[in-house]
C-alpha cells in the first residue's frame, strides 16, 4: 500500500480511508502497509504505529494486514517494536536486510532471526526481501527453516528469477500443514510461480489496477481452470498486459502510482496527491503521456474482458 501524503508531508489520513476501501473492493485479500511502497524509511515510529493501527482498523477484519517491524538498531530494539506494532497487524513483516550486514553471512542472519523469534513471543511474522537499502535474497534452505518454524505466515519474494522461485517452493513445500504463504513481487514470473505452488501476489502493480490482478487470480485457482480454456485465454492476456506495463509502473514509483490514481480517477473533488517524501523528479511529458496510454490500454483490457474497473 502507498501512503497519501497531504501538501505539507503529513499523512492525507481521508485518502488513505479511500484507498483501503478501493484495494477491498478490487478483491485483494491483503494490504501490507509499512513497507516500501509505503515509503516506510521516510516514516518516524509512530506514524509506522498510527498508520498500522488506523488501517487495521477500517479493515475491521474485512482483510488481513502486514506491517514492517524491523529497522535500524539491535535485535533486542527491533524485536521490542515488533512487539509494538503487532497489536495493529496480523502479521509482523521481517525486512531481511535489516538482520545481518550485506557482507554478513547467512550463519549471521540466521542466528539474529533466531534471537528475533526469541523475544518476540508466538506473534506471527512476514519475510520481505526489501531491496533497500541493499537485497538479501533468502536461499531456499532459509525459507525452509522458517516454514518449519511455523512463525512465518506471509513471504514477499523479490530474487526476480522464475528457476529461484522453483527451487525456494519447492523447498517449503515439504513442511507438512505449515502456515507459510508466498507471495511472488516479480509480475513477470507471476504466473509460473503460482504454477510451482506459489500463492499470489505482492507487488507494486496493484496500486495501479488490482482489480486486473484480483480477476486473474480468481479465473487461475478456479476448480476448473485446467479445462477451462477461455479462462485461460484471460490469464494469459492479463498477465501480458502487466508485465509489458511494469515498465511504465516502476518508472519513478510511488510517484508514478499517485500520479496515475489522481489523474485518472474519479473527480469528485478528492485525489491523491502526487506528494512523496522520498526523493524524486519532475515526470516529463512523455512520462505523463505513457500513464495516459497504460490507464487507456487497461481500460480496453476490462472492456474486452467484462472486468469491472473500480473507481477510487
Amino acid at each position: 500500500m502507498i501512503t497519501p501524503f497531504l501538501q505539507d508531508g503529513c499523512i492525507d489520513w481521508n485518502t488513505v480511508n479511500r484507498l483501503v476501501e478501493w484495494y477491498i473492493a478490487s478483491g485483494c485479500v491483503g494490504i501490507f502497509t509499512v513497507c516500501l511502497s509505503s515509503e516506510m524509511y521516510h516514516l518516524s515510529n509512530d506514524e509506522r504505529l498510527q498508520l498500522t493501527q488506523h488501517i487495521k482498523k477500517q479493515v475491521n477484519g474485512r482483510v488481513l494486514v502486514v506491517a514492517s517491524g524491523t529497522f535500524e538498531g539491535t535485535v533486542e530494539s527491533q524485536a521490542e517494536f515488533c512487539i509494538q506494532i503487532s497489536k495493529y497487524c496480523d502479521a509482523v513483516v521481517v525486512l531481511t536486510n535489516q538482520l545481518a550486514k550485506k557482507e554478513e553471512s547467512d550463519e549471521v542472519w540466521l542466528e539474529n532471526c533466531q534471537k528475533l523469534l526469541d523475544r518476540t513471543g508466538q506473534i506471527k511474522l512476514g519475510l520481505y526481501e526489501c531491496p533497500v537499502p541493499y537485497k538479501r535474497v533468502l536461499t531456499p534452505e532459509i525459507l525452509r527453516w522458517a516454514a518449519l518454524s511455523k512463525r512465518f505466515v506471509f513471504h514477499k519474494d523479490t530474487c526476480c528469477s522464475s528457476a529461484q522461485i522453483k527451487e525456494k517452493l519447492k523447498a517449503i513445500s515439504t513442511i507438512p500443514n505449515s502456515p507459510f504463504r508466498f507471495y511472488n513481487a516479480h509480475i513477470a514470473t507471476l504466473i509460473q510461480s503460482c504454477q510451482d505452488g506459489g500463492d499470489g501476489f505482492s507487488g507494486i502493480s496493484a496500486n495501479f489496477y488490482p482489480y486486473l490482478h484480483a480477476t486473474m487470480f480468481k479465473l487461475y485457482f478456479s476448480v476448473d481452470y485446467k479445462e477451462n480454456i477461455n479462462s485461460q485465454k484471460t490469464v494469459q492476456k492479463i498477465q501480458s498486459f502487466l508485465t509489458v506495463a511494469e515498465a511504465v509502473v516502476s518508472d519513478n514509483y510511488p510517484a508514478s502510482a499517485k500520479i496515475y490514481l489522481s489523474s485518472y480517477g474519479p473527480k469528485d473533488g478528492h485525489t491523491i496527491t502526487p506528494v512523496c517524501r522520498q526523493a524524486q523528479y519532475a515526470f516529463q511529458e512523455e512520462q505523463q503521456i505513457r500513464l495516459k496510454d497504460l490507464f487507456l490500454l487497461q481500460k480496453d483490457i476490462c472492456e474486452s474482458l467484462g472486468i469491472t474497473e473500480v473507481q477510487l
